[in-house]
């Protein structure tokens, strides 16, 4: 891995993107707010995945790792108790551009997940930054279309053209900051977070029959604005 690389690939493009939500956040900070009194909250997100590669474990000429690519999801959070503990439910769509045999492929996945939000520190009503650690599980389904068995000898792998959700493991960290912009009552959140989700098992099959796969890591990088619902008791 070079200075100019991250996990393999070129981080130039996330760079700015991170540029751009430390500029959103300085504006929202700008904004008189009432800080954390939501008990649930809805939103967008949007930003870059990062792939590792899909035939990990076999020693191939091909390395079958995505180029980072676009993200999108649907965050639902509801917190329970005095603020501490929280739960989400999300739904993922991601973009990817991937070499196989017979050349380079445009392929989508979608993922949703149910996770556990812990907050380290209580919320209060004079809160504005909310720190908050992710775990979860979900499923993971790699568009790469239905039909035949096809393969690519140079990668090592073969691909059954079965299309089927795979188990996930989640697991993140990020922080809310309270806006001033409002709908009727309500606060508006700028939501940073980086959060992997580990499908334990590749989509593909090893040729060989003494080869095995190992999981594919999608670490998503993202920026949401999520409005606030409810009052925290």
């Amino acid at each position: 891995m070079t200075p100019n690389n991250w996990w393999g690939r070129p981080r130039s493009s996330v760079v700015k993107y991170l540029v751009f939500a430390l500029l959103l956040v300085a504006v929202a900070g700008a904004q008189p707010v009432s800080g954390q009194t939501h008990s649930s909250s809805i939103g967008l997100n949007a930003g870059a995945v990062l792939y590792s590669s899909f035939n990990d474990g076999i020693d191939a000429a091909v390395d079958l790792r995505p180029d980072a690519n676009l993200t999108g999801s649907l965050q639902y959070d509801w917190i329970v108790g005095d603020g501490n503990l929280a739960f989400r439910l999300g739904a993922h769509y991601q973009r990817m551009e991937l070499d196989w045999a017979n050349g380079r492929r445009e392929i989508y996945a979608y993922a949703g997940d149910f996770d556990l939000i812990l907050r380290p520190v209580r919320p209060r009503a004079s809160t504005r930054v909310i720190p908050f650690l992710t775990l979860g599980a979900g499923a993971t389904q790699y568009r790469f279309g239905e039909g035949g068995t096809t393969s690519f000898p140079d990668a090592g792998v073969s691909y059954s053209g079965n299309q089927r959700f795979q188990f996930s493991v989640v697991g993140g960290l990020g922080f809310d900051i309270v806006t001033g912009w409002r709908w009727d009552e309500n606060n508006f959140l700028i939501r940073l977070e980086a959060q992997d989700s580990y499908v334990v098992d590749s989509p593909f099959e090893p040729l060989s029959p003494d080869g095995s796969l190992g999981g594919v890591h999608n670490l998503r990088v993202t920026l949401g604005l999520h409005n606030t619902m409810g009052i925290l008791r």
